[in-house]
């Protein structure tokens, strides 16, 4: 079996040459091709390298914060969350996400964070409040897990504007 793999290496670099002549495509050229066509491999090997030193790294965790409605106030158009100061994440939220906040669902942040203890701090627009609502808390992420923080919007007693309030865990 060997015997036959190398008298087909022979023959083929014996032809190979003599097909290229024959073709009139020189050496040279075909050597060019040659050269590009490693670089190209070497740098999809490198980049291909770079794909799994991303895929090895530790997975982010997840911060997700639910706003609910408590009282008969209409959902809010825009929200704002800070972790550590820095703007992770800014939503307008859709017709459709307004309309299933007058319902039962709520509206959601939700992102990607590696694991760690962080300060935040959600802020949610309305044009009819003259004051937005606004949440400080702290987040601690586990690597694998969703850090969830429930908020209510509600209006207290005697106020204008709402405020959010966090859902007590039952």
């Amino acid at each position: 079996m060997k015997r036959v793999a190398a008298a087909a290496a022979i023959l083929a670099s014996l032809l190979l040459p003599a097909a290229i002549r024959a073709e009139g495509e020189s050496l040279e050229a075909v050597e060019k091709d040659l050269s590009s066509i490693i670089k190209e491999m070497d740098s999809m090997s490198s980049e291909l390298d770079r794909i799994q030193e991303l895929v090895a790294a530790p997975r982010a965790t997840a911060l997700r914060v639910e706003i609910r409605r408590g009282d008969d106030l209409p959902a809010p158009l825009t929200g704002r969350l800070r972790v550590g100061g820095k703007v992770e994440e800014e939503k307008e939220w859709s017709k459709a996400e307004r309309d299933g906040f007058s319902g039962a669902s709520p509206l959601v942040f939700q992102v990607p964070f590696l694991p760690g203890t962080h300060t935040a701090s959600l802020e949610i627009a309305h044009p009819s409040w003259k004051t937005s609502p606004a949440a400080d808390f702290s987040a601690i992420l586990r690597k694998g897990e969703t850090f969830l923080l429930k908020l209510r919007l509600s209006r207290p007693a005697g106020a204008v504007d709402p405020v959010l309030v966090p859902v007590a865990e039952k």
